[in-house]
């Protein structure tokens, strides 16, 4: 498997988990986290941002790709 498809997969999968996590806390309010509010928009950031990054990896090394050929 090249390293796009495995970037690709990766963010795809972590789409697929944070739609899956979206989907539990609007069925279970009752559960929250022990830290405060910034810290957990934090950790939602990086997490956006990761997943942007695997995309961008992705293209990135698909292009590298062609180029050589």
């Amino acid at each position: 498997m090249s390293k796009s498809k495995i970037f690709l997969t990766i963010g795809w999968t972590m789409i697929f988990l944070a739609i899956l996590f979206i989907f539990y806390a609007m069925h279970h309010p009752e559960c929250s986290f022990v830290w405060s509010k910034k810290v957990t928009d934090m950790l939602y950031t990086f997490y956006v941002i990761v997943i942007i990054v695997m995309f961008v990896l992705s293209d990135a090394t698909k292009e590298k790709k062609e180029r050589n050929n």
